[in-house]
């Protein structure tokens, strides 16, 4: 499978390889009937500010101690590294037991799979009634399948570890499971993960997720953080409980501490990270990925190929600057000077047209675009016309002014890459081009060729296109099935051309002006 999905984490392994020894709260006995308590808790576990600029002294993650002589450093109270906050280590450094006489939790994002699955009705969780012995609410149907349940296993977190296999075979078979495919994504689901169903640890999400700020107009909170809390202290609070807990009710504590962290789960991954202002839209497809680029389109003057684009300079300047950093470390750059370099002369060249030479060694080091024999680069159009190679109906007024050479017989060379404007609605609207020319740094546009227009859906009048480098052969291969010549079939009528693969009526028109005059076009 390729690109972005969710995977279900063992966090026994995790557990087993962390790079700093882990912090189990539940051995930090902290009375959590005191307010001390649950403030020593909270600020494990929460990373708090009091002013909207970011602290610039490093610290360990409690502020026990700090400074930068003491940078790297281990605090020994509570065992984190001292270090900026931007560079706090997103690693799980919290971890949870389960409480004494507890075998192991249920791992969150496994309890919701199974719950969402075996579900009797709407909103009701099966597997909160079989793990807590103190659940008495039941199910308005199937209550025939609920008493032979209970004359036949017992409930609790630690009977359900120790007969896991048989429980379930028995919910396969209840009689609201009726949904055949359901039935065998479900038992597919559990083989595949069986060794992850049961944690005898559950990570805590780093407190750089989970942040809170105090000002004078009050306390501010992710909307995660309440959740996350009752779990942690749902689970914690059976070390500090004022009454000693008997087994039914240390059991009860673990499988909702394991369902308020299920929930917590899926409401990070649902809304933090995956809905649309969340994490992943917001952070990683809604800002410039490497190797992109956008700009205003302009048409490109003289004779092209019509798979050409030319970019301009500050966009090259920046979707080649892996390459070029590496140019210049050749010609005695250290790493941090090249790309100070380059930053300087992203808007303009150097007096020795440095930048202009490293643009060069790149289209010349680049490989030959796959089907162009030659450039389409002539020289004085007057010889071709000359040499009896032009048909006689053939416009000749128009090239007078024209600068062109004969063919080149050398093989045109480009990078491979995506041009799109969104919306993506038909067939060319994404178009695999090729670079051949960085313009120079007073033109900011990117010349595009014109045939690709009524693709894209685009003029000349200001709209902006994107531009996405292939950044190997890899990747540049299966982008060749998007060029321009694969696109001239219609999709929706056989043995037809394609509607999206013509000239565009302005540019039709403009030509027709130059070859007849404006006086003979309607």
């Amino acid at each position: 499978m390729e690109g972005l999905y969710q995977v279900i984490e063992d966090h026994k392994k995790v557990f087993e390889n962390l790079v700093n020894p882990p912090i189990i709260l539940n051995e930090l006995k902290l009375d959590l009937n005191t307010r001390q308590g649950r403030d020593s808790l909270s600020s494990y576990l929460t990373m708090t500010f009091t002013s909207e600029n970011l602290p610039h002294i490093p610290t360990c993650a409690l502020g026990h101690i700090g400074g930068e002589p003491r940078l790297g450093e281990i605090c020994d109270i509570c065992g984190t590294r001292v270090a900026h906050v931007v560079d706090r280590q997103l690693e799980d450094c919290l971890w949870l037991a389960p409480p004494e006489g507890v075998t192991a939790f249920i791992h969150p994002e496994i309890w919701s799979c199974i719950d969402k699955a075996t579900a009797p009705e709407k909103n009701y969780s099966l597997l909160a009634w079989m793990t807590d012995p103190n659940k008495r609410d039941l199910p308005s149907k199937h209550g025939a399948w609920f008493e032979e349940y209970t004359k036949t296993f017992k409930r609790g977190i630690n009977y359900y570890h120790d007969h896991f296999d048989v429980i379930m075979e028995a919910v396969l078979n209840a009689p609201w499971m009726t949904d055949e495919k359901n039935r065998m994504e479900l038992w597919e689901f559990i083989i595949v993960h069986r060794d992850m169903i049961f944690q005898k640890h559950l990570p805590i999400p780093s407190s750089v997720f989970v942040v809170s700020e105090k000002s004078s107009r009050g306390s501010l909170a992710d909307d995660i953080t309440p959740a996350l809390l009752n779990a942690i202290f749902t689970i914690t609070s059976t070390y500090s409980s004022p009454i000693k807990l008997n087994q039914k009710a240390r059991e009860s504590h673990a499988s909702r501490g394991s369902q308020s962290f299920a929930k917590c789960y899926a409401d990070i991954a649902s809304g933090y990270i995956g809905s649309k202002p969340g994490l992943i839209r917001r952070q990683w497809i809604g800002s410039r990925q490497f190797f992109t680029g956008r700009a205003v389109v302009t048409s490109i003057n003289g004779t092209y190929h019509h798979e050409e684009v030319h970019l301009p300079w500050a966009m090259a300047a920046n979707i080649f600057e892996p390459m070029l950093v590496n140019l210049l470390m050749k010609r005695g750059y250290l790493e941090d000077e090249a790309l100070a370099f380059i930053e300087d002369h992203t808007l303009t060249d150097d007096e020795q047209g440095t930048m202009r030479q490293l643009f060069d060694v790149l289209l010349e080091l680049c490989a030959p675009i796959p089907g162009w024999d030659v450039s389409p680069d002539f020289a004085n159009i007057e010889d071709i016309f000359n040499s009896g190679e032009v048909p006689e109906f053939f416009p000749t007024g128009i090239f007078k002014d024209l600068d062109v050479r004969h063919v080149d017989k050398r093989p045109m060379r480009g990078y491979s890459c995506l041009i799109h404007r969104p919306p993506t609605l038909t067939r060319l609207s994404i178009q695999n081009l090729y670079i051949t020319k960085i313009k120079e740094p007073e033109d900011w546009s990117m010349g595009v060729p014109d045939s690709g227009l009524v693709g894209w859906n685009g003029d000349f009048d200001g709209d902006e296109f994107h531009v996405l480098l292939s950044i190997d052969q890899d990747m540049a291969e299966p982008m060749s099935r998007l060029r321009q010549h694969l696109g001239v079939r219609s999709l929706r009528r056989p043995r037809q051309l394609s509607e999206f693969q013509r000239i565009h009526a302005p540019l039709a028109a403009t030509f027709m002006n130059a070859v007849h005059g404006s006086e003979e076009v309607e």
